[in-house]
């Protein structure tokens, strides 16, 4: 008796999830999509910016919600990683469903995608466990590190980071 084994090609991608960095309080007459980056969250930000440089990933595209204060952020990131273009994504802007889900499955690796919270740990929960939940809450600036394939339930967290941990990690080496 034969046993015939077929080998199936896995490739391992890298996403990476950012939330947004501190911005605005809400407050009556200011639009949710409108509310901005604080000096506190700009200047904050470009800190951990250079940290998650120090991580070894190069992506070829930062995806963001239309949201003014994830693109402001994504431009911040996209300053630290030289040539690499940011997108419009706009269903970053609300829970993660199949067009989401299908336009990752179709991007280059690696790829940084920046959002919102809950939706940003939604979607780590539907790729690494096939379900919109999370043990997780990112911080504002925080990073999630996925690895797998891209479809759901087919990744694993590399890591995840708080803000105050990666900016303690940059003061203790710097």
């Amino acid at each position: 008796m034969s046993v015939h084994w077929e080998k199936k090609i896995v490739t391992s991608f890298d996403l990476i999830l950012v939330r947004h960095a501190i911005a605005e309080e809400r407050r009556i007459g200011l639009p949710e999509a409108d509310r901005k980056l604080t000096e506190t969250g700009i200047s904050r930000f470009k800190r951990l910016a250079e940290g998650y440089r120090q991580l070894g990933f190069t992506p070829k595209e930062i995806w963001t919600s239309p949201l003014e204060r994830a693109a402001h952020t994504a431009d911040l990131l996209a300053d630290v990683f030289p040539g690499c273009p940011t997108a419009v994504q706009r269903a970053l802007a609300c829970p993660p469903g199949p067009d989401l889900l299908n336009a990752i499955a179709a991007a280059e690796f690696p790829l940084i995608l920046v959002g919102h919270e809950p939706w940003l740990t939604q979607l780590a929960g539907i790729l690494t466990i096939g379900r919109a939940e999370s043990l997780f809450r990112l911080k504002k600036g925080g990073l999630i590190w996925l690895q797998g394939e891209a479809e759901a339930a087919g990744m694993l967290t590399k890591i995840v980071l708080a803000p105050a941990t990666t900016l303690n990690l940059l003061d203790t080496q710097g």
